[in-house]
């Protein structure tokens, strides 16, 4: 298994968890991170074990640009009939491999 500095990836149950972990820089992706999470997920792929991959990251929960919490904003387009899923991307991913 790799060594990482900017993602932590750990394997239990058959689900690979790459989370990524610049909590000082709000998780703002460099050319290591980009590397690493290359590697992560080549590294999950040749796991014959792994079915799922979750992208998940230490933090504060994301905010749009005024600083209102997305979960507020996903309330209040819900209300409209559409989520914040929509408009922002996820906080955590999650692919299944077919095998």
């Amino acid at each position: 298994m790799s060594e990482f500095s900017t993602i932590v990836y750990a394997v239990d149950e058959h689900i690979a968890r790459i989370t990524l972990n610049r909590v000082d820089v709000r998780n703002a992706q460099d050319k290591t991170m980009l590397y690493e999470l290359n590697d992560a997920f080549d590294q999950a792929a040749q796991d014959d074990e792994v079915k799922v991959i979750v992208l998940d990251a230490n933090g504060p929960p994301l905010h749009d640009r005024q600083g209102v919490p997305i979960s507020k904003i996903d309330a209040r387009l819900h209300e409209a009939g559409t989520t914040a899923d929509r408009m922002f991307p996820s906080v955590t991913l999650s692919v299944t491999l077919q095998r």
